[in-house]
């Protein structure tokens, strides 16, 4: 019984959405999100943050459930590593992120748009090390490639909110980053 009362009401929402006519106007146009959210880098070893950032972006309506778009974030990370390692001290700290990319989306009611995306990431870092007398300092970015899949709910007339995934791969370094975001945004 409990089972069944859950499944339905997980499934009724999904059922009204999908029933509701759905017309991309809605999602077409200029619009810019602030957001944040959980950040986790990883290359031999994962470590985990916040980030928070701002996006813009424009949306263009291609039928009448399909929009396509481009989109431009830029994301701070509290992402750092500090340890020592055979009496070595050292610290790593992920900086800034910027992303450029486009994303692919289908209306599944009215208000609700899931979309898909894929652009590329650049990343900046820094990184220092002491021990022994010597002293290392390395500041640089990285290039990737950043895969995404979202949800976006309108709230308001022009008002939304989103949740994201991002997965960034960062080939030349090795380094993964993984990426839960929320955001509320505004459509112009």
């Amino acid at each position: 019984m409990t089972k069944r009362l859950l499944a339905a009401t997980l499934c009724a929402p999904i059922a009204i959405l999908v029933s509701t006519a759905a017309h991309a106007e809605s999602f077409q146009g200029f619009r810019v999100d602030l957001h944040g959210g959980y950040d986790a880098v990883s290359s031999a070893y994962t470590v985990d943050g916040a980030t928070a950032g701002v996006g813009i972006g424009y949306d263009i309506p291609v039928g009448e459930s399909v929009i396509v778009g481009v989109e431009a974030d830029l994301d701070y990370s509290s992402v750092k590593d500090e340890g020592s390692y055979f009496g070595v001290a050292y610290s790593q700290v992920a900086r800034r992120d910027i992303e450029l990319s486009a994303r692919i989306g289908a209306k599944l009611g009215e208000g609700t748009l899931a979309y898909v995306k894929a652009g590329y990431s650049n990343a900046g870092y820094e990184g220092a090390a002491a021990g022994y007398g010597m002293w290392a300092y390395e500041k640089g970015t990285s290039d990737g490639i950043r895969l995404g899949v979202g949800l976006e709910q309108r709230i308001a007339e022009k008002w939304f909110v989103k949740g994201e995934y991002r997965y960034t791969r960062y080939g030349s370094d090795d380094v993964n980053r993984n990426q839960a975001i929320f955001g509320v945004g505004y459509r112009f």
